[in-house]
């Protein structure tokens, strides 16, 4: 996909948990959306980088995944491709076990949540769930999880997991701002800071 495109919004997260920063963009491009991002952090591997590029369609449905890991151990690398339709290919191989899938989540990382808060369209008030192809660290083995998002208001989305729940604030792009539940705040934003309740 073509790398010309229209910014439109940029975070710098800080972990309060643990060491570690993120810098994350999101981008217009000409077949939709890109989520991008770049994380240092201290892993079970020890000091840890992380590199993501998520292509979306128009309609918010993950296309294209491509994540690298570097630690002490090595590199670890895949790509994920998905129809849009729920059918993704993982290094070029099906992958059934995400069959109905729309977004990806990769656990490192609170920007993922920007992909089924923006695919789902929410009203202030409504809520649904998300079948979600949830990506771990170091181990990358993918699995399907339910989210539920609920929009409490203008920048802020009530996040359900099996794990717990959480109070996400986004920008007016539907970038994550702040995510406690994943320990990661953010320090430093460009971009609209609320989008108008619909």
């Amino acid at each position: 996909m073509s790398n010309e495109g229209t910014r439109l919004g940029t975070v710098l997260w800080e972990r309060r948990d643990r060491i570690g920063l993120e810098d994350c963009r999101l981008d217009a491009v000409a077949a939709g959306f890109r989520l991008s991002g770049v994380a240092l952090y201290r892993g079970r591997g020890g000091p840890t980088r992380a590199v993501y590029r998520i292509e979306a369609d128009g309609d918010w449905h993950t296309r294209e995944v491509d994540l690298r890991i570097e630690d002490h151990t090595g590199t670890l690398s895949f790509c994920l491709t998905a129809d849009g339709q729920g059918h993704w290919m993982l290094d070029g191989k099906p992958l059934p076990a995400a069959d109905g899938c729309l977004d990806v989540d990769l656990a490192f990382t609170p920007s993922t949540n920007t992909l089924a808060i923006r695919r789902l369209g929410l009203d202030v008030g409504g809520s649904a769930e998300a079948q979600v192809l949830w990506v771990p660290v170091p181990s990358l083995k993918a699995r399907v999880v339910t989210q539920t998002y609920e929009r409490v208001d203008r920048s802020t989305y009530r996040y359900r997991t099996r794990y717990g729940s959480y109070a996400i604030t986004t920008d007016a792009e539907g970038l994550v701002l702040d995510y406690p539940g994943g320990g990661w705040h953010g320090v430093s934003h460009k971009g609209r800071k609320h989008r108008a309740a619909r």
